[in-house]
């Protein structure tokens, strides 16, 4: 899924000369090219792929241009949305084994969940010396990821300047 927002100026360039189409197109794309940036600066930084993929394009849409700041990855809708009780949905995501009867997961002694407790037979175990160091579940259930609002953000950030270069690109090509 593609995400991301346009940024759309309402005039309707079939009506008006080659100078003004030109001039527009540039401001636009000097919009874009802004708002890509001011995304990028609002994206999370833990390995740079989602920075890297946010792009811009303009293009004409219906007579009028269009400029298009988005990214093709596929968690950046979970990114800008949230999940699971911060998400659309408002519900906690519960994990399932899919081809075994349980989860497995690597603990240590001292290891503590973010509820601050192992099971009882998982401390059991790593009392006793059990050598494993691997805790079973049935299913977990975890709260999800709280929304950045990468995009949102940003065109609240840049709106003024996006408006700002339209408005020229307009007083340009008339004088």
């Amino acid at each position: 899924m593609n995400i991301g927002f346009k940024v759309i100026d309402d005039t309707n360039l079939e009506e008006v000369p080659r100078r003004l189409k030109n001039t527009l197109y540039k401001k636009m794309l000097q919009a874009t090219t802004y708002m890509q940036g001011e995304t990028k600066r609002g994206a999370p930084r833990k390995t740079g792929r989602f920075s890297r993929s946010i792009n811009r394009a303009v293009r004409m849409l219906s007579g009028r241009y269009t400029g298009i700041v988005g990214t093709d990855v596929k968690y950046a809708e979970a990114l800008e949305r949230g999940t699971g009780i911060h998400g659309p949905k408002g519900q906690p995501i519960v994990i399932r084994p899919r081809a075994a009867r349980a989860l497995m997961f690597p603990v240590q002694p001292g290891m503590t969940t973010r509820s601050g407790r192992l099971t009882s037979k998982t401390q059991r175990a790593l009392a006793g010396g059990d050598a494993s160091g691997f805790a079973f579940a049935k299913r977990v259930t975890i709260k999800g990821m709280k929304p950045k609002h990468v995009f949102k953000n940003a065109m609240e950030r840049g709106r003024p300047r996006v408006i700002k270069y339209l408005d020229e690109g307009v007083g340009e090509a008339i004088r």
